[in-house]
């Protein structure tokens, strides 16, 4: 558990230091702490979860691409759309995760409540996407199912584990709501430190549903 607790600062630590360094455009810094903040989360997972459980195997390439796409997008020039269909995939791993573990449980008619909130901000976003457009939808779908999968295993479940699972999701799609607005739409203020805060817990909140499982 000490190690467990230690593992928490030092992904606090990593993650601050990548912030800071983007507000102050310290690239070689972002280099360094940006990919070892989610190094640090999979390591988390990698120590503390049963690498058998095919949940956790999920949720683990889920990191590991995740990872790839911030490698994509901390770069100068930024590769957007590698970075995004990076994380369209950890999304697609997510999402599996997530599913498979409801099988057997008939929860399909929430979707009446949670996917049309993607819908909708998509509406807002169409007329800034431009040639973005179609990668934005596909990756709004992924993001909106993963959501709607999240509050399904939630209400069948109730466990610390779909607590866990629910929170990440939801914060995910806060952080990417926020980042489509800043770069379709008009800048944010401070808006670097909503999405990396939002998406680092986002992060490690669904690792903890692996360690937790």
């Amino acid at each position: 558990m000490i190690m467990l607790q230690i593992l928490f600062v030092a992904i606090a630590i990593s993650g601050f230091a990548h912030i800071l360094s983007d507000l102050k455009q310290k690239w070689s810094l972002t280099y360094i702490f940006k990919p070892l903040t989610i190094l640090i989360i999979i390591v988390m997972v990698i120590f503390y979860s049963d690498l058998e459980i095919a949940y956790i195997q999920w949720v683990l390439f889920g990191l590991l691409f995740s990872l790839l796409g911030d490698i994509f997008l901390m770069l100068r020039p930024q590769k957007f759309i590698p970075g995004l269909i990076s994380f369209l995939i950890a999304h697609l791993f997510y999402i599996y995760a997530f599913w498979q573990s409801l099988q057997g449980n008939d929860i399909y008619w929430l979707a009446m409540f949670v996917l049309p909130i993607g819908g909708i901000y998509l509406l807002i976003l169409w007329k800034h996407l431009g040639k973005y457009r179609w990668p934005v939808v596909a990756y709004f779908i992924a993001i909106s199912s993963m959501l709607y999968l999240a509050v399904a295993l939630f209400l069948v479940e109730m466990s610390i584990m779909a607590s866990y699972a629910l929170l990440g999701a939801v914060l995910f799609a806060i952080s990417d709501g926020i980042l489509a607005w800043r770069k379709f739409v008009k800048p944010v203020k401070y808006g670097q430190l909503y999405v990396m805060t939002s998406y680092y817990t986002a992060q490690c909140l669904i690792a903890l549903s692996a360690v937790y499982y």
